[in-house]
């Protein structure tokens, strides 16, 4: 199964909402909080993630690409320590993790969505 740029875009967005989440829960473990208080304000926007959706080359910096990918460890240790989020019966975090896109350096030292059109 192949996963489009339309679903990396939702799954950023729900990343990003299940991190806000995960701040404003009294119940949520301290560690975890804080290490989505120092991933959040580093995510792309909502409207570089929504170009990014739409297959646009777009340079990310390197702590929007670190912020991703730290995004995606916290996602993976919530689901390792059987944190569910349910939407519609649905666990969230793990169709989150199904489709969540890994930010990644290249050669040139461009910062790009994988399966985007190459900036250069």
């Amino acid at each position: 199964m192949v996963t489009t740029n339309y679903e990396r875009c939702r799954a950023l967005h729900w990343g990003a909402a299940i991190l806000n989440e995960l701040l404003i829960e009294p119940s949520a473990p301290v560690d975890l909080a804080d290490l989505a208080r120092g991933i959040v304000p580093a995510l792309p926007d909502r409207a570089v993630i929504d170009a990014l959706g739409q297959g646009a080359a777009i340079k990310l910096t390197s702590s929007q690409a670190a912020a991703i990918q730290g995004a995606r460890a916290l996602l993976e240790q919530l689901a390792a320590a059987g944190v569910a989020v349910t939407v519609d019966g649905r666990d969230v975090i793990e169709t989150t993790l199904r489709h969540f896109p890994l930010a990644y350096e290249d050669n040139a030292g461009f910062l790009h969505w994988p399966g985007a059109p190459s900036p250069l």
